[in-house]
């Protein structure tokens, strides 16, 4: 018989449990359920335990017949940094030793605060020429990871394993994508993660701060369908009853006959549209950064999973909006549901996608010494450098006393100033480590902003071409050029312009050139040679073409040399 586990995922107003297999092939889901998280438990991804949240657990467990004692946590925070590295092809027990000794080329942070996590993205090269690794390497600050272990503990849970939003959803989707090119939002209640796929493989991963829980909020404060509403019971509504127009903007598409339903549902209908409006530019600002570098694979269709996913209308909204189709993904690839979970009327699959992939391949979390799996209980068994070492240093008064005591009673008094040392230089240390926790932020503004002007620049680049001079070569040639000339063909192109143009004499046109390689728009000049010609009246001209080049815009067209590419996942 298989073994059990439970997949959780925190979020800020809920929280989502499976109940499914756990390392087999083609697990099967036996029960899907949330309940509302209490206030206060989630902040960026560390949890806080409390009495309350363990109630709520207790209660929705006692509520579908749980008794599964084994858990895997799936977690999303920014404080998780993200990098694709290639290394050698080791073996696989040692690929955790030799991220450890290289990270910190990967992660400019003190790593020793940080437990690492890889997963193998795909094996390149060949025996002949090496093979290597390439990897998605995490790096997650170990407070949140004791936070989830210490909640275990409360809740009387065993911690299998703990996974990484980005790679749960990949998992869960395996072998579902293996065409053209998608973008698969995961909507949550404050946040959103969208992950570009091509071919299967992951091209870009992004967290955007905004979610579903705007219109949530807004359909609560609305009270037109329905009064004291609890944030569930607004997620409820919101998939039940359309409660949004195809496209934003205040009573788009109300057809309908006076009288049968109230201008208050209407009015409340725009509001909630509206409130979804900074979710839609903020998904299109990621399509359009991707499709501006990589206009050889542009996104073709957007899948929808997460607590927003099945929001009734929105699917048609975002698809109006953005010009790309959408659906709302309800199968998952690697998981059977079981016939009791088919029948459950109330259960979205899409909501709970992420959880079932956290079960399927989570990434190896590897602490800074050697750690376990988790010990029953939930206590974990990660222990950072600073703790094995403080830990260590505990047991040499206790050798010492034994010594003492075999030796002579007046040596009793070391231990004791041996500790007081070492509480001290603790104290000192921990000091240090609460003066330095700003830094932590400070530097994940830098990554966001950077990340921001990346995806602007990436877009304005997308914008701009060299024929914007042309304005600029139309007034010099205004200013410039002597009235005597007859241009007759004027071709313009993204480079710069041709035209062909006659003259009087030879001088005249020696004075064309001198002036056109004047034009501060232009960088170069080249012309044929003079022909001479005739009009109808036998009046002879010397024609010739004239091939102009634009200056470049550099500023605008070169990223600084200090800036790096953005982190693709």
């Amino acid at each position: 018989m298989a073994s059990r586990v439970l997949s959780i995922e925190i979020g800020y107003s809920l929280t989502k449990v499976v109940e499914m297999d756990y390392n087999i092939k083609n697990p099967k889901i036996y029960k899907c359920f949330d309940f509302e998280t209490p206030k206060g438990v989630l902040e960026d991804g560390v949890v806080t335990p409390s009495q309350e949240f363990r109630d709520s657990y207790v209660l929705a467990c006692e509520k579908n017949e749980i008794k599964t004692k084994k858990v895997v946590f799936n977690v999303i925070s920014s404080r998780i940094a993200n990098r694709e590295v290639t290394i050698p092809a080791v073996k696989s027990n040692k690929i955790a030793e030799l991220l450890r000794a290289n990270a910190s080329e990967y992660f400019p942070v003190d790593v020793s605060k940080y437990c690492l996590a890889h997963n193998i993205l795909e094996e390149l090269g060949n025996k002949k020429d090496g093979k290597q690794y390439k990897l998605s390497v995490l790096a997650i600050p170990e407070e949140l990871v004791f936070s989830y272990y210490k909640l275990a503990e409360l809740c009387g849970l065993t911690v299998e394993a703990l996974d990484y939003t980005g790679n749960s959803v990949l998992q869960a989707v395996k072998g579902g994508f293996e065409t053209g090119t998608h973008l698969l939002v995961k909507l949550e209640e404050n946040s959103s993660m969208l992950t570009v796929l091509n071919k299967g493989n992951v091209v870009l991963q992004r967290s955007i701060a905004y979610g579903i829980s705007t219109a949530v909020n807004t359909l609560r404060e609305t009270n037109a369908f329905g009064q004291n509403l609890t944030f569930s019971d607004a997620v409820t509504v919101l998939r039940r009853e359309t409660c949004i127009w195809s496209q934003l903007g205040e009573n788009f598409d109300y057809d309908y006959i006076e009288g049968e339903e109230p201008q208050e549902t209407v009015i409340a209908r725009g509001k909630i549209t509206d409130s979804l409006n900074d979710l839609i530019r903020n998904i299109a600002r990621i399509i359009d950064y991707h499709n501006s570098r990589s206009s050889e694979i542009p996104i073709e269709k957007i899948s929808l999973i997460g607590v927003g996913a099945d929001v009734s209308g929105l699917s048609r909204l975002i698809t109006n909006e953005l010009g790309i189709k959408v659906n709302v993904l309800k199968q998952v690839q690697n998981a059977v549901l079981t016939k009791a979970v088919q029948a459950e009327r109330e259960v979205s699959i899409s909501q709970y996608i992420a959880c079932i992939g956290a079960t399927l391949k989570p990434v190896e979390i590897n602490a800074n010494s050697k750690g376990a799996k988790g010990k029953k209980g939930g206590k974990s068994s990660f222990i950072s450098k600073e703790k094995a070492e403080a830990s260590q240093s505990m047991k040499e008064p206790i050798i010492l006393v034994m010594v003492a005591v075999l030796i002579a009673g007046g040596l009793v008094g070391y231990p004791i100033i041996k500790k007081l040392s070492l509480q001290a230089a603790k104290d000192k240390l921990q000091s240090q480590i609460e003066s330095l926790m700003p830094v932590q932020d400070t530097y994940n503004n830098y990554l966001s902003a950077k990340a921001d002007f990346e995806e602007l620049q990436a877009m304005y680049d997308s914008t701009t071409n060299p024929n914007e001079n042309m304005l600029s070569f139309l007034e010099e040639l205004e200013d410039k050029m002597p009235t005597s000339i007859n241009v007759i063909s004027f071709t313009a192109s993204e480079e710069g312009v041709e035209m062909t143009m006659n003259v009087d004499s030879k001088p005249a046109a020696a004075k064309v050139l001198v002036q056109l390689r004047t034009f501060h728009s232009l960088a170069s000049v080249e012309t044929t040679e003079l022909k001479t010609v005739e009009d109808e009246t036998k009046k002879k001209t010397l024609e010739f073409t004239v091939t102009c080049l634009y200056k470049i815009n550099t500023a605008a067209a070169q990223t600084p040399d200090n800036q790096t590419p953005a982190t693709q996942n």
